[in-house]
């Protein structure tokens, strides 16, 4: 369980992302995944679910003010758990419950049923709490497994306030769900890349809003902005699907 906390996000060139790694680098330290992958980074994939008329994306899409969204989330970095998430928007604050889970069972709860006790990581009380919210929310809307989103994040943290975070995320993909939770991305053919314009950079921080990320802000000029990858992702795919089925029909 997570507390409250809020999210800045802005979408900023390559060579501004990089300045403002060499800024940061004086407050903070890259966390556990990023010390190990390639490249400063590591690949995340998330499965959303929602509704069959996607009222989970429009909620987010129109932003409501009190929302939430599903997720199963894995690591490449980490890759035999996944983790269980509901992210809700309560006003202006994030508030994220999360359960890591056995992978090999991941399908079997999406389908509401608990495989076996160990299914949850060491077998937490929080962790059970959480998958039977998600299940609950899932259960309210009927939300199935719609999408995958997979992008590579950069990211750093306060060495004494893990909370305080500062990521760089880049080459987002997006392709449907197509039946199981798949550990590597799909053929180029199924996947498709959203374009952003830029690198997506989120700042992330609970209770009061760091005096020197303030200063980052500042600084370097940037303009916050509403980026939801969910929300990108399920119009790029119900876009490309739409031009699809109409090209077919021409021909």
């Amino acid at each position: 369980m997570q507390t409250d906390r809020f999210e800045l996000k802005y979408i900023v060139t390559e060579p501004c992302a990089r300045a403002m790694r060499e800024y940061a680098r004086a407050y903070l330290e890259p966390d556990c995944h990023s010390a190990l992958g390639p490249e400063r980074g590591y690949s995340i994939q998330s499965l959303y679910l929602d509704s069959a008329d996607w009222a989970l994306c429009r909620a987010s899409q129109d932003g409501l003010r009190n929302r939430f969204k599903l997720r199963v989330r894995w690591y490449h970095a980490a890759p035999m758990l996944a983790f269980f998430e509901v992210k809700r928007r309560v006003d202006k604050a994030v508030i994220k419950r999360r359960a890591a889970v056995d992978i090999d069972h991941v399908d079997t709860l999406l389908e509401g049923r608990w495989p076996r006790a160990q299914a949850v990581a060491h077998d937490d009380v929080q962790g059970r709490a959480a998958i039977d919210l998600f299940n609950d929310l899932a259960h309210s809307v009927n939300a199935r497994p719609r999408l995958t989103v997979s992008y590579r994040r950069e990211a750093y943290i306060m060495p004494d306030k893990p909370s305080t975070r500062l990521t760089f995320d880049r080459d987002l993909a997006t392709w449907p769900h197509r039946g199981a939770i798949v550990h590597e991305r799909p053929p180029a053919a199924f996947a498709f890349h959203p374009r952003i314009g830029g690198v997506i950079v989120e700042i992330k921080f609970t209770d009061r809003f760091p005096e020197w990320m303030k200063e980052m802000v500042q600084t370097f000029g940037l303009a916050r902005q509403r980026v939801p990858k969910y929300v990108i992702c399920a119009q790029a795919l119900r876009s490309h699907d739409f031009a699809l089925s109409q090209h077919a029909r021409a021909v």
